[in-house]
C-alpha cells in the first residue's frame, strides 16, 4: 500500500542507496530496541552502534532485514551524511514529507535554485 504521508530520506551505504523511513512500526521498534522514544532521540549524542541500529530500523520498511546494524558498522558510512539522513527521516515521521514549515521552505528554495529559478 502506497502512503503519500511517509517521507523517505535517502542514504548511500556501500555504493547502494537505501530509503530510510520511520513509520509508526519503526518508531515502536526504536522504543523496543533502543529503549528511547522519538522525543528522546538526539542523533548527535548517540553512539555509533545506536546509529547503526537506527539505520537498520529505518530501512526495514523498504528493504526488509537486508541491512543489519552489523553491516552498517562494517561499512562505516560517513557519520555526518548518516546522521543527517536519520534526522531528516525522523523529521518526516513527525511533520510529514514536507518537514517542519521552515524546512519545507528551505527545500523548496533549494529545488528552485537547482532548477535555475530564484527563491
Amino acid at each position: 500500500m502506497k502512503n503519500a504521508h511517509l517521507g523517505v530520506a535517502p542514504l548511500t551505504i556501500g555504493g547502494e542507496t537505501y530509503r530510510l523511513c520511520f513509520d509508526w512500526e519503526a518508531l515502536a521498534a526504536v522504543k523496543t530496541e533502543l529503549g528511547k522514544s522519538m522525543s528522546e532521540i538526539n542523533v548527535g549524542t548517540l553512539s555509533t552502534p545506536d546509529i547503526a541500529v537506527l539505520v537498520e530500523i529505518g530501512t526495514r520498511r523498504y528493504h526488509g532485514k537486508s541491512l543489519a546494524a552489523a553491516d552498517v558498522m562494517e561499512w562505516s558510512p560517513p557519520l555526518r551524511e548518516t546522521t543527517q539522513a536519520i534526522s531528516l527521516a525522523l523529521q518526516y515521521s513527525y511533520f510529514g514529507p514536507d518537514g517542519p514549515p521552515s524546512l519545507a521552505k528551505e527545500l523548496a528554495d533549494e529545488q528552485r535554485e537547482e532548477a535555475g529559478e530564484r527563491p
